[in-house]
């Protein structure tokens, strides 16, 4: 019947409306896992990071200021703040593990480096405050060491973090284009399902009434074709009101 035929249509869109709501439902929650990745791990690891590095640079300053000062004219207070640099560096290697605990390993021994590299430079300074500048320059190679090795250290953390980054920005950009295809699909499935019902309307409604309406005002202009006939096909409403018309020009002739 028409009844079922409009039924099975509004079916479909209802089929449509939900794969797209269940599809946009999976975008929105990966996109939401990607953004909190993005805002409480990754944009604080590198802010964590950056402060790893401005650690490492504050301590080597107030280092070699003391060595340079000898500690003379209340310029004394560099071993003072190199340790408290120290104390926040490994804070901040805390907070970076607890953001990234899949890099609990190359943290450690970045710790570990940078232990030593504090130690060595505490030594150098020591050096130069005690004997002046030929001890001090003595240690000041086993300082560069120290150094050298804690950068690469840093380094390799530096690009861990920032490939991460990249991948979740990756991400990020994937889930734009999934939803973007998705609305393009959507749109596209609405037009198909419009032209669909349109055409079903066209073809089960609107087409079988034009012709009876013709067929019916040529009764009242007295022009009506007794032998013509709407022979159609189906067991819809529309059909069997075309059968009845017919049977009634056969009674009429």
């Amino acid at each position: 019947t028409i009844k079922q035929k409009l039924l099975a249509l509004a079916a479909l869109f209802a089929l449509v409306i939900v794969v797209q709501t269940v599809m946009s439902r999976g975008h929105v929650a990966e996109t939401r896992v990607n953004t909190d990745d993005l805002q409480n791990r990754m944009i604080p690891s590198l802010s964590a990071l950056h402060d790893l590095e401005m650690n490492v640079i504050q301590v080597q300053q107030w280092l070699t200021d003391i060595s340079a000062t000898r500690g003379q004219d209340g310029l004394d207070d560099g071993f003072d703040m190199a340790a408290t640099q120290a104390g926040m560096f490994e804070k901040n290697v805390s907070t970076l593990g607890d953001l990234n605990p899949g890099l609990k390993g190359p943290l450690n021994e970045l710790k570990i480096s940078f232990d030593e590299y504090h130690i060595v430079g505490k030594a150098m300074a020591k050096s130069y405050i005690e004997a002046g500048p030929i001890k001090g320059n003595q240690t000041m190679a086993a300082f560069d060491q120290a150094a050298e090795s804690l950068h690469q250290r840093l380094d390799s953390l530096s690009d861990e973090i920032r490939l991460q980054l990249n991948e979740s920005l990756t991400r990020q950009s994937l889930d734009v284009d999934a939803n973007n295809i998705q609305s393009v699909v959507a749109i596209a499935l609405m037009v198909i399902f419009l032209l669909i019902a349109a055409i079903s309307v066209q073809v089960l409604l609107l087409g079988p009434l034009r012709n009876f309406r013709q067929v019916i005002a040529t009764f009242n202009t007295g022009t009506a074709n007794l032998n013509y006939r709407f022979h159609l096909k189906g067991n819809d409403e529309i059909t069997e009101i075309s059968y009845e018309l017919d049977t009634f020009f056969d009674t009429l002739q």
